[in-house]
């Protein structure tokens, strides 16, 4: 569940701008 969380919230942050670049890899350590 946490996964599909990760994939909305990268979306929402994307558009933030700094976040993604973050969260773009903190999924990728998790996977």
């Amino acid at each position: 569940a946490f996964s599909s969380v990760v994939s909305i919230d990268l979306s929402s942050f994307m558009v933030v701008g700094p976040f993604p670049s973050i969260l773009c890899r903190l999924p990728s350590l998790s996977f």
